[in-house]
């Protein structure tokens, strides 16, 4: 980055590991992989075992779903995961017309706008 030293998504995302909570890391490693900044394999490959955050940084890939779009989004999966009640991030849900149902208008495509009657 003109002339500055950066590390890479994987480096950033395991030294996080060693400072921050669970919940924090696992909506930090669904930005990244929502964000398509790194994959699931090279954030494996960034864990360093025997170095603090090692065991945080698993847990955390274990627990990640690129799907989810916010913290928010992430935090609520994960407690409600600790209470037994199953959720996937992102569903559509399709009306009569095959339209997802469950978007606001700025959520259907970034660059088109939604349908008006």
């Amino acid at each position: 980055m003109a002339g500055l030293s950066v590390t890479s998504a994987p480096r950033t995302w395991f030294d996080l590991a060693g400072m921050c909570g669970h919940h924090d890391l696992v909506a930090i490693t669904d930005a990244i992989l929502h964000e398509g900044m790194s994959t699931f394999d090279e954030l494996q490959a960034a864990i360093r075992p025997g170095h603090r955050g090692a065991a945080r940084a698993r847990l955390s890939i274990a627990a990640a779903d690129g799907r989810s779009e916010s913290a928010g989004e992430t935090r609520l999966r994960l407690h409600l995961h600790a209470e037994d009640i199953l959720v996937v991030p992102q569903v559509n849900i399709l009306n009569d017309f095959g339209a997802a149902a469950n978007k606001s208008p700025a959520q259907v495509g970034r660059h088109q706008r939604p349908a008006t009657a």
